[in-house]
């Protein structure tokens, strides 16, 4: 009861953040698990990969893998910025929508999740739920993980964790 009204209270939306142009699997493994769960658990999610092909067809681009190879050559780069800057903005309102972000830390250091962890902990005053693979620990950032209200060893340990006692 207590954690319905909450939900209620907040909304229920959860920010899946994490690598995507450094992952090899454009961070689709984890988000697809993640997003399943939560919402078998009654949360709504937003996961910024899976709406690639309705953000890039308006550019007439086909896939991610074309999109980021705007960003590998100086000739393309100011396309590359172009049509990167509204989907920071897109971004940034689910952000705002979202009562808190499940976040994958790993080795590849992704600028995007840095921001997007950095404005929900401390502008936005939201907690985050970083995932931080013990292989990982030596890899992640002081200042990313200093944006963590909680930190779990793999994406099952978080997910049993808000399963349990929520967000």
């Amino acid at each position: 009861q207590r954690k319905y009204s909450k939900m209620l209270q907040r909304g229920n939306l959860v920010y899946l953040a994490g690598p995507i142009e450094a992952a090899s699997d454009h961070g689709r493994g984890w988000r697809t698990t993640a997003d399943r769960e939560l919402r078998s658990m009654g949360y709504s999610v937003y996961n910024p990969g899976a709406d690639e092909q309705i953000i890039l067809e308006p550019f007439g681009l086909k896939s991610c893998e074309e999109f980021l190879a705007l960003k590998k050559d100086p000739t393309t780069f100011a396309r590359f910025r172009e049509i990167m800057q509204p989907i920071i903005l897109y971004d940034l309102e689910k952000l705002e929508e979202s009562r808190a972000v499940l976040a994958l830390l790993d080795k590849t250091l992704s600028g995007g999740t840095a921001g997007e962890v950095t404005v929900t902990r401390w502008l936005m005053k939201k907690p985050v739920y970083a995932i931080v693979r013990p292989e990982d620990f030596p890899h992640v950032s002081g200042w990313v993980g200093a944006c963590a209200t909680h930190v779990f060893k793999d994406l099952e340990a978080s997910l049993d964790y808000i399963k349990k006692w929520g967000f």
